[in-house]
């Protein structure tokens, strides 16, 4: 009867005919509509994967090749959403005000703490959960095949003899690639006229078809055009040559003293409870092992990196001291570091 203290609660019996569910339910125990959920099977649905960067890219390929055989691991599709827009905070903002249900994740890079860095956005690292860095790889400049710039040296001296005359396309202002430019420029005393577009693969595309003279993105964007000889890539800002680019020379070989590298991590709206959190993890990291994963990425040259927990937060830390710097050179830092 409505009103009455018994309506407040289901019966036994009357739990199991609406629910469906048989066992053993203790005496008095009364189980509330939060704690059904939580203990459902995880996970009963597909999961989405927000990339916050347009298809093609880097970050798309990685997500992509990463996902591939999720289903084997989690037992549903992970399916990949692409959200470009605002230089990745378009996808970081629908990633954030997810529910933290453990549904929604996404791949994200340095752009979210340089942005934030900026005063660009709220959201920073500790906005989410953080599962994992999966890439780590250098940046390049690269130029068409048929460009006038031969070496590194040519289009920095032509630079330094023409300020602003010289076009770079990058993905997104302040993002990763920009920054991994600008260290050297700032450095060198140069500067050349950026042109922003959102994600690597339109400014790759601009580079590619004549519209910039040159562009900064990830070494590994570059390597099908590399192998059909459309791109001439001048250094890699790598320690080391790469090894899927072995006739192309880093920076510090030919008397450039800078390197610059790009991280892609998982991460999931704040909150995601702990039991699923451990699910989600454990299911990239195999993922992350996966044998095609593992074909594709050194396929491409893209670099295998695996990072979690206090090393990941350690690795980011380091990251951003970078990002405060190369910030600061430009005029570009608007927020100090949370202690």
């Amino acid at each position: 009867m409505k009103g009455k203290n018994n309506d407040k609660f289901l019966t036994r019996r009357e739990f199991i005919r609406r629910t469906g569910t048989y066992g053993a339910v203790g005496a008095g125990m009364v189980l509330g509509l939060d704690s059904l959920a939580h203990a459902a099977k995880f996970p009963s649905k597909d999961i989405k994967l927000i990339v916050p960067w347009s298809a093609g890219g880097g970050t798309d390929f990685v997500g992509r090749a990463l996902m591939k055989n999720a289903k084997k691991y989690f037992g549903v599709n992970v399916a990949v959403i692409n959200m470009p827009g605002a230089g990745g905070i378009t996808g970081a903002t629908a990633i954030a005000q997810s529910r933290p249900d453990g549904y929604t994740v996404g791949i994200q890079g340095q752009y979210l703490t340089s942005k934030w860095l900026q005063g660009v956005t709220e959201y920073n690292i500790s906005s989410f959960d953080n599962l994992m860095i999966v890439n780590r790889g250098p940046a390049c400049i690269a130029v068409r095949s048929d460009s006038k710039y031969k070496t590194i040296k040519d289009l920095l001296e032509d630079a330094k003899a023409h300020p602003g005359v010289v076009t770079m396309s990058i993905a997104g202002v302040g993002g990763a690639w920009h920054l991994a430019a600008v260290g050297l420029f700032v450095k060198m005393g140069i500067k050349v006229k950026f042109v922003a577009y959102q994600g690597a693969a339109p400014a790759r595309a601009s580079m590619l078809g004549g519209h910039v003279s040159s562009v900064s993105c990830g070494i590994s964007e570059l390597y099908s055009f590399y192998k059909s000889k459309e791109v001439r890539i001048l250094a890699s800002c790598s320690a080391e040559r790469h090894p899927r680019f072995p006739d192309v020379p880093t920076l510090i070989e030919q008397g450039y003293q800078h390197q610059a590298y790009v991280i892609r991590f998982l991460s999931a709206p704040k909150g995601v409870p702990k039991d699923r959190f451990q699910i989600l993890q454990e299911g990239f990291k195999k993922c992350y092992n996966d044998p095609d994963f593992i074909k594709l990425m050194d396929k491409r040259g893209f670099g295998r990196f695996l990072l979690m927990g206090k090393e990941f937060d350690d690795f980011i830390e380091a990251d951003m001291k970078e990002q405060v710097m190369a910030l600061k050179e430009i005029g570009m830092l608007k927020r100090k570091i949370q202690k």
